[in-house]
């Protein structure tokens, strides 16, 4: 294995990416939220937002959907009550 080689090269381009949020209020997180998405869509990747952290991901149901520019306000005002 090249040790030069980035992780997209070896293991191929990502279609999909899960945000995991923290399931109570952290200071900063919306913003860092933001980008992460905002990055996502705009290189086509889906992005899966997973509400309560771990347990929503263990959990999934409702905790888990799927991300779009126009439901991410609904999103972040709901990830932070």
């Amino acid at each position: 294995m090249d040790q030069g080689a980035r992780v997209d090269q070896l293991l191929g381009m990502p279609s999909s990416i899960a945000v995991l949020t923290s399931g109570g209020d952290a200071g900063g997180m919306n913003p860092a939220l933001r980008a992460v998405v905002r990055t996502a869509l705009h290189h086509g990747l889906d992005v899966y937002a997973v509400q309560e952290g771990y347990r929503g991901l263990v959990e999934g149901g409702d905790a888990i959907r799927r991300l779009e520019s126009r439901v991410w306000a609904a999103f972040c005002s709901a990830a932070v009550p």
